[in-house]
This record gives C-alpha cells, structure tokens and sequence, in this order.
C-alpha cells in the first residue's frame, strides 16, 4: 500500500468554527450500502475496511499529527494552583505540562478539572476558599485529597505512531499524552482524543469510501448500550435535569467515571449536555467565595441559562463541550465531520423523539477499529 495518510493536510486550528453551545446540531446524511473501494493502488472488499483505516494509524506518526500553529502553556509546579487556572483559562486550554524546577524535569499534567474537583471537594469538606487559593500546583499534588487526572508524566516519542498514541492513552486511562523530540527531548506537543478525530477526519475526507458505515452496521451503537450507564427504562445512557444542583452533578459524573453526559427537559428530551470542565459557575462568581456558593446553590437549570444570556451578547465561552446529536443511521463520516467542526469527541445518539438512546465518543469508535479487528459485525 503505497498510499499513506501522511498526505493528509491539516487544517489549522484557527479555520475551524466555534461551538455554539446554545444549540443542539442534529446530523444529517443517509444510510449507502459499503461496496469494493480503491485505496492507493490496492482494491479492498468490504472486510479489509477495518485493517485499512488500522493501516493508517500505524502509518501516521506524531509529528504528522502535530499543528504547525498549536501553541503550549506550561507552568512550574511552584505557582499558585488557582492562578494557574485562571490562566488555562485565559488561553482557552483544558491542558497544560507542570514543570518541576527543581528537578529539572517534566512531573504531572493539569487540566481544568483538577481545580474545579478541588473545588468539588472543599465544598464537600468544609473547606474554605482562603486555603485552596493559598496553595501551589505542587501542594496540591502532594495532598491526598486530591488525584489529578494526569498526575504522573508518561511522554511519547514524536515518532511514535499513532497507533502507539491510541495505546498509551488507553491502557494509562488518560485524555492526554505528551509528545516528545526524540533527538533533545523537549516537549514538543500535548496529543488527545480530539486530535485523532482531527486524523480520522481528514482521512474521511480524501477516503469517503473507508467512512462509509453507520453507527447500527458497525455495532457501535449496540455496544454503546450495552456499555452504557442506565439511569431509567427508557434511556440508554445516564442523563442530566434542569433541577439538579452542580454540585450534584459533578458528584454524579465522578462517581460513574464519565466526563459528561446530556442534559434532558421536563418530557425527557435532550436539550444540552454538560461536561465536568465547565467553568461557568466560576465565571459567573463575583469574587472567591462566591464561586463555592455557586457551586452549592445554583442548578444546572440556572447554569445552561447563564450560558445562553452570555452568548447572546456575542461573548464567547471557553471550555464548553456543547451538544451535538445524531441517529443510528448516520455515516460515520458525518459523524467525525462534526465532531471535528465543533470540536467535541462525544455526540448524544437520539430517536426520533430526541430522547437520549446513548452517547458515542471517539473511544468507542478507536475501540472498534484498534480492538475489534475480527469484523465480526460483517
């Protein structure tokens, strides 16, 4: 196979649109039937598809997957833990490296969630703001109250596959891996799962043929129930009320391990989605203790309309994983294309009453390519 996905081109991160979060984006396309495709110069029957698309992460590296424009924050483990949020926020990044100057070396990784599960967990305790602001990075990685997402620093070689990518960022149940020089070993780049919706995307793009099943005739979809947690009769997956309060919420989405899940109305019908890494109840605080009120006091309700009121002034929210659904019966093409548009690796999967049947992510999708390689769907 002469053909290499190495020939994709990326497109850079400032092309692409921002989610408008207020909004549900239903998926539209029409079910084809899979036939004999020609990739490079080899022909492939329907049962090479999956060992196709295998070749391509083998084949891709890191470096090529890499934004030429992508820009890194990183901070040193001695700064303030909530400054250090604070400025994630700024730059609009969920993720940055944690530098130990002492060491002289790379040690953790921080997201956003791990000061919002902080804040999580003084609510729970009684703790105070004034001590949680008085803390550094490295404090908090020392205390036993709290496990960071990413608390040790486990890089990749830049030329590594992403085969090996898909590996590292499974079996160490992290979102993110860091890329590595292999000749100096500076960091170079932070990979996660919207990076390879990114690679697969692409790929869908010059290859439409390889993208061509749905979620029912690959057993995504079956597998997404059955992999589901079930919150009632009639839904696939756990769902999130109006009513309920944040920090409920963020206590719930813990406990089941699960990053995020749909927000549904009065009749059951999904109307948002809400992820761990919102920062809105923060946002909205007027000072430091006004931020544990809100996460006490407001409901997801009051949330979700807060978000509306700010982006109908044309403001815009950072770190905001909006809803997009789809149907049983969408290619998975269509599916890549607005996860990579709106920049988001989960779509709710709806009936045609919009009740909540699941939710599908890139994992389930990497799971069906990198780990049910018997095509016993087929």
């Amino acid at each position: 196979m002469h053909n290499k996905v190495a020939s994709i081109t990326m497109p850079n991160n400032n092309s692409i649109p921002r989610l408008q979060t207020s909004n549900s984006i239903p998926l539209q396309s029409q079910p084809s039937q899979l036939s004999t495709v020609t990739y490079g110069s080899n022909e492939i029957v329907n049962n090479d598809i999956v060992s196709t698309i295998q070749t391509i992460f083998s084949s891709t590296t890191c470096y090529e997957l890499m934004q030429s424009s992508s820009k890194a924050v990183v901070f040193e483990v001695n700064i303030p833990f909530q400054l250090a949020f604070y400025a994630m926020v700024e730059n609009d990044t969920e993720v940055a490296p944690l530098w130990d100057p002492e060491k002289r070396c790379f040690s953790a990784i921080m997201t956003t969630y791990d000061y919002i599960n902080a804040l999580r967990i003084c609510l729970l305790r009684g703790i105070p703001m004034i001590d949680l602001s008085s803390k550094t990075i490295e404090d908090m990685l020392n205390t036993p109250l709290l496990t960071f997402a990413h608390p040790y620093f486990d890089p990749l070689d830049a030329e590594e596959t992403i085969y090996q990518l898909c590996r590292n960022l499974h079996h160490s149940a992290s979102d993110y891996v860091p890329i590595i020089d292999p000749d100096s070993g500076a960091l170079v780049s932070t990979l996660g799962y919207l990076d390879i919706v990114h690679l697969l995307d692409s790929a869908a793009k010059q290859y439409p043929e390889l993208f061509e099943e749905t979620l029912e005739s690959m057993g995504i979809y079956s597998h997404m129930l059955h992999g589901a947690i079930t919150t009632n009769k009639t839904s696939g997956a756990l769902t999130l009320t109006k009513n309920m309060f944040l920090s409920e919420v963020l206590n719930v989405l813990e406990s089941n391990h699960i990053s995020g899940a749909p927000v549904v109305d009065e009749q059951g019908k999904v109307c948002s989605y809400y992820h761990k890494s919102d920062v809105t109840f923060i946002t909205k605080a007027t000072d430091p203790e006004n931020i544990l009120t809100n996460l006490r006091d407001m409901t997801l309700g009051e949330i979700l309309l807060y978000r509306e009121s700010i982006q109908s002034n044309g403001d815009s929210l950072t770190n905001i994983h909006g809803l997009v659904t789809c149907a049983i019966h969408d290619k998975l093409s269509v599916i890549l294309n607005a996860m990579m548009i709106y920049r988001v690796t989960k779509v709710v999967c709806v009936d045609n009453l919009y009740q909540c049947k699941g939710v599908v992510s890139i994992k389930d999708i990497l799971h069906y390519y990198l780990v049910n390689s018997a095509n016993s769907h087929h």
